[in-house]
């Protein structure tokens, strides 16, 4: 399987981990935003371009709780705290929308691979931003 993104130690794989993750063997860590499992309708979001549509698989919430057995990152991990165990690292990313913006303000990420909680502060203007923060990953050579 060949990956999304490869620079340096980094691969990354981007797409339903259920279905990469079997394919991979082993990994060092896992990194996913699942539904949420909140019926979320994208239409209010995005009214302006007459677009009616729901996230796929957002009717439930997965099951997630076999994640925890790999180091991982759940984005939107304060909709798992029934399936996830207690952790005392979190992530929040601060977006620096106003709140007048209807975008969340933050984003909450549970971990199991940091024992405080992090901070990063990044403004997120919609999706133009990925490749940006793509190219500052500065990869960690293992010891």
């Amino acid at each position: 399987m060949k990956p999304d993104y490869e620079r340096e130690c980094i691969q990354l794989y981007c797409g339903d981990c259920l279905e990469i993750l079997p394919k991979l063997g082993e990994v060092d860590a896992v990194v996913t935003d699942p539904p949420y499992g909140v019926n979320h309708n994208k239409q209010s979001a995005i009214r302006r371009y007459k677009i009616i549509d729901t996230i796929q698989n957002d009717l439930i919430p997965p099951n997630i709780s076999w994640i925890s057995k790999y180091k991982s990152i759940v984005w939107g991990g304060n909709n798992f705290c029934d399936q996830l165990p207690r952790s005392t690292g979190w992530l929040i990313w601060n977006k620096y929308n106003p709140p007048t913006c209807q975008h969340s303000q933050a984003e909450i990420a549970w971990t199991n691979c940091v024992k405080t909680i992090r901070l990063f502060s990044m403004q997120f203007s919609g999706f133009n931003r990925q490749r940006v923060l793509m190219d500052s990953i500065t990869p960690h050579k293992s010891r």
